[in-house]
């Protein structure tokens, strides 16, 4: 969780929320805060996300979201929010159970259950099929590609860097 918080005080600070946690006890409860002066704070920004964006991933762009540092482009992402304890048994055997989720600063589940949505939801969604999804993410870590050539084959990106250069701000 360090490195989630250290990457959000880059964009915003002063105690502001990063993200919390609530769960089946009061121990359960924690909240981590962005502190100190943002080295960044009118840098302006967009996420991209796509359905494998997970755990810290999806924490960062969730409170860089509900704080409007960020836009965030893509499609939403896996919902991967549970906390997971491991508890050894007097037998030997273990069990490991879900025991706490994560919150947004807002309090929207990062979490994605069978009975809702869940996952991260860009402001502005751009649909890759799976095998687009993979071909694009491929692309992405060419070694020695050059950006007019990513930018030309990546729709995602290209809609990224549209939301910057108009200067969009989220509603």
């Amino acid at each position: 969780m360090s490195e989630t918080v250290a990457v959000c005080q880059l964009f915003f600070g002063g105690g502001q929320v990063v993200v919390r946690t609530t769960g089946r006890s009061q121990s359960a409860e924690r909240t981590w805060r962005a502190e100190g002066k943002p080295a960044y704070p009118d840098l302006p920004l967009t996420v991209i996300v796509d359905r494998q964006t997970a755990a810290g991933s999806e924490i960062i762009a969730g409170a860089l979201q509900d704080h409007r540092r960020a836009l965030v482009v893509g499609s939403r992402t896996l919902g991967k929010g549970f906390i997971q304890s491991f508890f050894v048994l007097p037998d030997g055997s273990a069990l490991k159970l879900t025991t706490a989720i994560w919150l947004t600063p807002t309090g929207r589940h990062v979490t994605r259950s069978s009975t809702d949505s869940g996952g991260i939801v860009p402001d502005v969604d751009v649909l890759l099929s799976v095998d687009s999804e993979a071909l694009t993410g491929a692309v992405r870590m060419k070694p020695g590609i050059d950006v007019p050539e990513l930018i030309a084959g990546d729709s995602v990106l290209r809609a990224a860097v549209r939301v910057l250069v108009t200067a969009r701000t989220r509603p």
